[in-house]
């Protein structure tokens, strides 16, 4: 067995004795010698602290103690591994290690085995049509008691595909999708660096399914640090809507203060408005506008013709030519017309939204009035509501926030070591990756 074996070998041997509970190898002296970050991993003084899914699994296992079993070696950075009682399989281990020598633990999750007949695997386009169906059978459940389906149709693969990179899978049973996930790769500044962070969205398991292994299958198979490894990947983050009654926990914590909100503006904004009196927006004055309106907030990397035309490539339903100007201001509109539908129990709603994808402005009155143009044309094409999104902490907030007949919050979750940074400087929020 070569050097590089024999370290994973320990890695995983090591993890084995952290699942059967001994303390010992819990000590932080012991975790810095095996995981590549034992601040940000590991941090807490004992193994009671640390890992308390893992003291309820010792509780429910008992005196049932593991045995690691089969692994397989899937690239210098990846394995698989069975943690085994007796004969059964107990968990399935997902691991990654540092790519070279000392090969400590960079990250791992821990699942039972999928039932037969289940099985994960990447997305495909011609999924889609199989998401849309999952969606359906998996509306968001608000805390009023409501329930909201989103229905992206025959756009759902644009979704992603607006996205640039992304990392999705599929949990497939007998060809119906039952679950699926997805990260997407977003380019940023942040604190002055030029980087990328992975957006976490778009996780449904069918209700059907949700216990058992398929909900953590689903979440080891989709792994940023693999897929985006040859970026320069910063870090991760998830907008939650609190009022979400499934999606709260999502293993960082909530930036306080800090609060992202979706404003839907009713296209009756238009009404008696001359929708003529906005034009084609010159590319340069797009890059102009844009990074003068946002050039200042914590995220934002700035345009140049070659970043805009890239993002106007991604998809064939929203290019340069989507980009309208008033005097001093411009927005980028994705007309898809998405399809919200809310169930209240007694009443029923539906509503369809076009998306500002980007938007710049030296004068509020005239984005308002480019706005209200806008929504003239948009209410030709069967939309219902314009949805902007944007930090309370915007200039641009107090004015949309006036206009909007509905507000959908987020709550902001990171890296617990990076809250102090998002609370000090407005958030650039960009709405593809929403």
């Amino acid at each position: 067995m070569d050097k590089t074996a024999a370290a994973k070998l320990g890695r995983l041997e090591w993890l084995t004795r952290i699942y059967n509970g001994d303390a010992e190898s819990a000590t932080p002296a012991a975790a810095e010698a095996e995981l590549y970050d034992s601040e940000h991993l590991f941090g807490l003084d004992t193994f009671a602290e640390t890992f308390p899914p893992l003291v309820k699994l010792r509780k429910r296992l008992g005196d049932v103690q593991l045995t690691l079993g089969e692994i397989t070696h899937e690239a210098p950075d990846l394995s698989y591994a069975d943690l085994e009682a007796g004969d059964e399989v107990v968990f399935k281990l997902y691991v990654r290690f540092e790519a070279e020598p000392p090969n400590r633990l960079m990250y791992w999750m821990s699942y039972p085995p999928l039932p037969p007949g289940v099985s994960v695997r990447h997305y495909v386009s011609s999924d889609a049509p199989g998401c849309v169906a999952l969606e359906e059978a998996c509306p968001m459940e608000l805390k009023d008691g409501s329930r909201w389906i989103i229905d992206r149709g025959a756009a759902f693969d644009d979704y992603l595909q607006l996205m640039g990179r992304v990392d999705a899978s599929v949990v497939e049973k007998e060809g119906q999708i039952i679950g699926f996930y997805s990260c997407a790769l977003r380019p940023i500044r942040f604190k002055g660096e030029d980087g990328h962070c992975v957006y976490q969205h778009h996780y449904r398991v069918h209700p059907d399914h949700r216990a058992g292994s398929v909900s953590m299958a689903l979440a080891s198979a989709v792994d940023p640090r693999r897929s985006f490894e040859d970026t320069n990947l910063l870090f991760p983050y998830s907008l939650i809507d609190p009022n979400n009654v499934h999606m709260q926990n999502v293993g960082f914590p909530q930036v306080d203060d800090v609060e992202i909100v979706r404003l839907s503006l009713p296209v009756s904004l238009g009404e008696g408005v001359d929708s003529t009196g906005c034009a084609a927006a010159p590319e340069e004055r797009v890059c102009e506008l844009v990074n003068a309106t946002h050039g200042d907030r914590e995220l934002f990397r700035p345009y140049d013709l070659a970043r805009l035309a890239e993002r106007c490539s991604r998809i064939g339903s929203f290019g340069a030519a989507d980009y309208l100007i008033h005097g001093d201001a411009v927005i980028g509109t994705w007309a898809v017309n998405e399809l919200n539908k809310l169930d209240h129990g007694d009443s029923h709603e539906e509503y369809r939204l076009a998306f500002a994808l980007d938007y710049g402005f030296a004068s509020l009155e005239d984005f308002e009035l480019l706005l209200r143009q806008l929504c003239a044309r948009l209410a030709k094409q069967g939309t219902t509501h314009l949805a902007f999104i944007c930090d309370t902490r915007a200039p641009e907030y107090a004015m949309l926030a006036e206009l909007a007949d509905d507000a959908q919050r987020f709550a902001l979750h990171t890296l617990p070591w990076l809250v102090p940074d998002f609370q000090a400087k407005t958030v650039y929020c960009d709405a593809v990756y929403v």
